[in-house]
């Protein structure tokens, strides 16, 4: 009898936890992972994605990879743009730096005036405001005289994997672009969970990834498109 008195007990606290659970409304732990992965992807600002306009907490969600552009006048603007490929989003980074070079993009010529950053370094920081004292540089110039290379396939060394909150991007004709995944991988995998690229127009300057939902999740960079 004490028996079967013990067992009733141990499910009727079963049954209770269960119950409990449901109207807490309870979130798996996949899904709340997946909120929070979805949430460090959002941008701050505005989005016009494939050219249309969305608000703060408007841009819709995606498991594809999306393709962002980053430049001066949109910043000036307070927006940004997105595609959903990177022929559109290459396309309307070339137009850009067209109109600031006056047609001298394929010349690789950048006035220092145009540009927030005139140094010929891409400098990464890992502070917001890039108040941090180390940087880590990238360098599109002579091997044999820059002190940083023109790529980064990862960042698994001294830190620097998904910790970078700020950029400035060299003066130097060349578009900076960094990706959420290793080895500039932009298709979703088990080791790529989030395939983004950032395209940063030469000389621009972003002070805090996280107004464009980027902040720490750098994870390898490189000159170009």
């Amino acid at each position: 009898m004490k028996q079967k008195s013990y067992l009733l007990a141990i499910t009727l606290i079963l049954f209770s936890v269960v119950a409990l659970g449901r109207q807490s409304g309870g979130t798996p732990a996949t899904e709340q992972s997946k909120s929070r992965a979805q949430s460090s992807r959002a941008p701050r600002i505005p989005v016009i994605l494939d050219g249309v306009p969305y608000q703060v907490g408007d841009l819709p969600t995606t498991e594809r990879p999306r393709f962002y552009v980053l430049t001066r006048k949109d910043q000036r603007k307070g927006v940004m743009h997105a595609f959903s490929s990177q022929e559109s989003a290459d396309a309307f980074m070339r137009y850009t730096m067209d109109q600031d070079t006056k047609g001298n993009s394929s010349a690789q010529i950048v006035p220092l005036a145009t540009c927030q950053n005139t140094s010929l370094f891409t400098i990464f920081n890992t502070a917001r405001g890039g108040g941090n004292p180390d940087n880590l540089l990238m360098y599109n110039g002579d091997p044999f005289l820059g002190p940083a290379p023109p790529l980064y396939t990862n960042l698994d060394f001294g830190g620097w994997n998904n910790t970078i909150s700020y950029v400035a991007a060299a003066c130097n004709g060349f578009p900076t672009a960094i990706y959420s995944c290793r080895n500039f991988e932009m298709n979703k995998t088990v080791a790529c969970q989030d395939p983004d690229r950032y395209l940063i127009q030469p000389g621009m300057i972003i002070p805090d990834l996280t107004t464009v939902g980027f902040n720490n999740r750098t994870s390898s960079a490189k000159f170009g498109f």
